[in-house]
């Protein structure tokens, strides 16, 4: 393996599980502060732990099908911190529902 290589792979697996790290315990409390309920945080909470169940699969799946691991990740690393981003400007359950689920997909 290269250095760049290692780098790149080191770079992309510490800012996978930092934001894991932020995001598992800092989301719940960042709902509340928008005003959803106990139920409804639990509701988004949730899809973060099953997109990680499901998530998986169907993107190794895309991967060898496509034979482009390496462009995957990729896409999927600038979409989920677009995804990110874009949790500062929805406040509505079905809008941040769907943007779990979006990013959690993304976040694999």
């Amino acid at each position: 393996m290269t250095p760049s290589l290692r780098w790149a792979f080191g770079s992309f697996f510490f800012l996978y599980f930092a934001y894991v790290g932020l995001v598992s315990p800092y989301a719940s409390l960042f709902f509340l502060d928008r005003g959803f309920s106990v139920i409804e945080i639990a509701i988004l909470m949730s899809m973060l732990q099953i997109t990680r169940i499901v998530g998986p699969f169907s993107w190794g799946w895309l991967s060898d099908f496509l034979s482009n691991r390496i462009g995957i990740i990729r896409i999927c690393a600038c979409l989920a911190a677009l995804v990110f981003f874009i949790y500062l400007f929805f406040r509505e359950l079905h809008q941040l529902f769907y943007l779990d689920v979006c990013a959690s997909h993304h976040s694999q």
